[in-house]
């Protein structure tokens, strides 16, 4: 039986992970990589000991079903990107629950030992006499260094409880990353305990991760720490006034609904300057907007100090900073404040729209 031949099973696996690597936009290669690691890891911890480190693979190769399938002479596009991401998120969130889920349960059944000055090394000295001839070279360095170890230890609930915020804190992909790659090679230096398939995952999808900045910020990165970031993040609030420097919104001005709504939208108190930019006329921030995956003929951009909104987040965001006075700002507020009511109202906006072109017989914006 060919199951029984773990060279030829393996040798499958890998001729599918590297067609799979080569031809990634086809489905079914994906597929045949998650259905034999889900079958090889079954057959494998069928017989003694379950390794547990060897699932995250398949939780990692079912989340790479959802990747979009694109031919290569198909331009990319808004929808691509964002399925694109949210693979990414839904296995950054696959590989970081389990320690918020651990940084939890420390928290609810550990709490002696993180009030104590010596839990951590009550926690090694537990684990030496349970594991005798299993002591790791690490662990008597730490026995006589208390504050080190409970330091190590409470570093290591902090960064665990938090993890799955991270994924939301593109700041924290990479410090998170090294901090949790950090803890499985103390864990293995202490306690032989070791997770390497977690190291490898948490290489590929939190340090190397690509919505990460290309650039570390001490700053940004503080700011985004949890509970830590909260005094910095209110020192920023009460110096720029939550205001924020200029703000360009790109829209279609032969749309005659486009149009009065730009030209009656009033949110000079949120900013210090909102510029109106007709896509009809182009100029370097059209072009620039048309350099990102989103075609201007399906709805309109904000632009915040370098940050984009497209569409229903645009009508959210302007409903948001709308001001406070006049009848249209406040049924604007009054009605596109909920990201999810702006969602459901755009696409008949975005109608509206194209009858009013269709009727004026004017072209589409070009893509």
């Amino acid at each position: 039986m060919w199951l029984a031949n773990t060279t030829a099973v393996s040798a499958t696996g890998l001729s599918m992970a590297l067609l799979a690597a080569v031809f990634p936009r086809v489905l079914i290669l994906r597929l045949g990589v998650f259905l034999h690691l889900l079958f090889y890891i079954a057959i494998a911890n069928s017989y003694g000991s379950i390794n547990h480190g060897q699932h995250v693979y398949i939780y990692v190769s079912f989340a790479l079903l959802f990747l979009p399938g694109r031919s290569k002479e198909t331009k990319l596009c808004r929808k691509d990107v964002l399925s694109c991401l949210s693979t990414l998120w839904l296995i950054q969130s696959m590989l970081l629950l389990p320690y918020t889920l651990s940084g939890l349960s420390r928290v609810r059944f550990s709490n002696v030992e993180l009030l104590s000055s010596d839990g951590m090394v009550r926690i090694l000295l537990k684990r030496a006499l349970d594991e005798t001839d299993d002591i790791g070279p690490l662990m008597p360095y730490l026995v006589e260094h208390e504050l080190l170890a409970q330091t190590m230890l409470c570093v290591t609930v902090y960064v665990e409880l938090f993890a799955l915020l991270a994924v939301f804190r593109p700041h924290l992909h990479r410090l998170f990353g090294v901090m949790l790659i950090g803890f499985h090679i103390g864990s293995s230096w202490m306690m032989h305990i070791s997770f390497n398939d977690n190291i490898l995952m948490l290489g590929l999808f939190l340090v190397l991760s690509p919505t990460a900045p290309t650039r570390f910020s001490l700053f940004g990165t503080i700011q985004s720490l949890p509970i830590v970031g909260i005094p910095v993040r209110a020192w920023i609030r009460l110096r720029s006034g939550e205001r924020a420097r200029r703000a360009w919104l790109i829209y279609d001005g032969d749309c005659p609904f486009c149009s009065n709504y730009a030209q009656y939208l009033g949110v000079k108190d949120a900013v210090d300057e909102f510029v109106l930019v007709d896509a009809r006329q182009g100029g370097p921030l059209v072009e620039e907007v048309r350099s990102l995956p989103h075609d201007l003929d399906q709805g309109m951009v904000l632009k915040i100090d370098g940050r984009y909104y497209v569409g229903h987040e645009a009508l959210n965001v302007l409903a948001l900073l709308s001001e406070k006075r006049g009848g249209f700002n406040r049924l604007n507020r009054l009605l596109f404040n909920s990201p999810l009511a702006a969602k459901l109202a755009y696409p008949l906006l975005r109608s509206a729209r194209w009858l009013a072109l269709k009727i004026k017989r004017v072209p589409p914006l070009d893509p």
